[in-house]
């Protein structure tokens, strides 16, 4: 009867051993803060410094609800602004929505810029279509380079270089705070050392993985393109921001000869639009 009774307690406390230790498991939120206020990764581990967390979004992501995203637990939003030369084909055709939305409720922004550049002179147009882009905006974040198209130059990082410096001087001269994007293996192999090392400049890379491993200095790091964030259907990237927290205190996004769009005219401009140059969604 002893021997019973004592494998029964050692069966029971084994249960509760786990029990507990799947509750431990399950009590974190990926990508969240926990219950000290730490941000903590996919693993359920403290990211070390992070501040803020963010998301980055483009037309991909659809109309977002800007609103209902205000109230969940992100801190600023990385907002795609367009790419190439200056031809307006190639706008992100929800920038402006998204940048008047996150004006309107609050959330601090910056953006980014896809590169198509293969020379510095090409270089130089994308930073004048990315002036263009972001005239009247009141940006609490860097404007971003974002290098990875298989169309830059190969094998040659001081043509990068010379891509990069064109640009982002062309942008900083104009008042701007600047940075690059790009992803680990980008960062590693094909930019030049320089351009990660630049004081004023920010650096933010993506790497899908429970830690960044990239070993230079980093202010942003995109960690996931799976988040799931109210407001927005499907995925959306996520973001850390390690640095002082930012604050957003905006009184008018709107140009004064700029009339503000209302939201609910914002569907009937999509689909005018998408009509007119639908080569944009493939």
């Amino acid at each position: 009867m002893n021997k019973i009774i004592k494998s029964t307690i050692t069966l029971l406390i084994a249960l509760t051993l786990t029990i507990g230790a799947a509750g431990e498991a399950s009590a974190f939120k990926a990508w969240s803060k926990n219950s000290s206020g730490k941000f903590v990764n996919s693993n359920g581990k403290v990211i070390p410094n992070a501040t803020m967390k963010g998301i980055d979004v483009s037309k991909w992501n659809g109309v977002i609800d800007w609103k209902k995203v205000s109230k969940t637990d992100v801190d600023f939003a990385i907002l795609r602004c367009g790419a190439g030369l200056t031809t307006s084909i190639e706008d992100d055709i929800r920038f402006r929505y998204n940048a008047k939305q996150c004006e309107k409720y609050k959330i601090p922004y910056g953006v980014y810029f896809y590169s198509r550049a293969t020379n510095a002179d090409v270089a130089l147009y994308e930073a004048e279509n990315a002036l263009r882009l972001v005239q009247g905006c009141n940006l609490s974040l860097p404007l971003y380079y974002d290098l990875e198209d298989v169309k830059l130059p190969s094998g040659s990082k001081k043509k990068i270089e010379s891509i990069a410096k064109t640009f982002l001087n062309t942008l900083e001269d104009a008042g701007y705070k600047v940075g690059i994007y790009s992803n680990l293996y980008w960062w590693t192999t094909r930019i030049p050392k320089a351009l990660g090392t630049q004081s004023n400049w920010y650096v933010w890379v993506a790497q899908y993985q429970p830690k960044c491993q990239y070993k230079g200095s980093y202010n942003i790091w995109q960690c996931s393109s799976t988040g799931r964030v109210k407001g927005i259907k499907g995925y959306v990237d996520i973001d850390f921001w390690f640095g002082k927290y930012k604050k957003s205190k905006y009184s008018s996004y709107f140009s004064r000869s700029e009339k503000p769009i209302s939201e609910a005219e914002v569907s009937t401009i999509f689909l005018s639009y998408s009509s007119s140059v639908n080569v944009l969604y493939f």
